[in-house]
């Protein structure tokens, strides 16, 4: 019986060696792919929300912005009205008319 055994370095032992490996490295290279793909597909998907909610949101947030800068605008002719009358006015009408207020009263 120990005729029949192989010696390790052996043409028999090396071919069988070489197949193993390469169906090793071919599995994990398949697996690397996979892991790749679904990366790449996932980041996308991100990139996807990402502008999705940018375009459907935008309008929102234009509006918030433009609702802060009026208000920042409204507070600085409130405060340069009690500055120079040394009260704080009646109404935001009262500001217009002496044209504290630099933003048109089509607000």
């Amino acid at each position: 019986m120990p005729s029949k055994l192989l010696k390790p370095g052996s043409k028999r032992t090396s071919k069988i060696t070489t197949k193993r490996f390469e169906r090793i490295l071919g599995g994990l290279l398949l697996v690397f792919l996979a892991t790749g793909i679904v990366m790449c597909s996932q980041r996308d998907k991100d990139r996807m929300n990402a502008y999705q909610d940018a375009l459907v949101n935008s309008p929102t947030r234009a509006k918030e912005v433009t609702l802060r800068e009026n208000l920042k605008l409204v507070r600085d002719a409130i405060e340069v009205f009690m500055t120079q009358e040394g009260r704080y006015p009646e109404s935001l009408s009262e500001l217009t008319i002496r044209h504290h207020h630099r933003v048109t009263a089509e607000h």
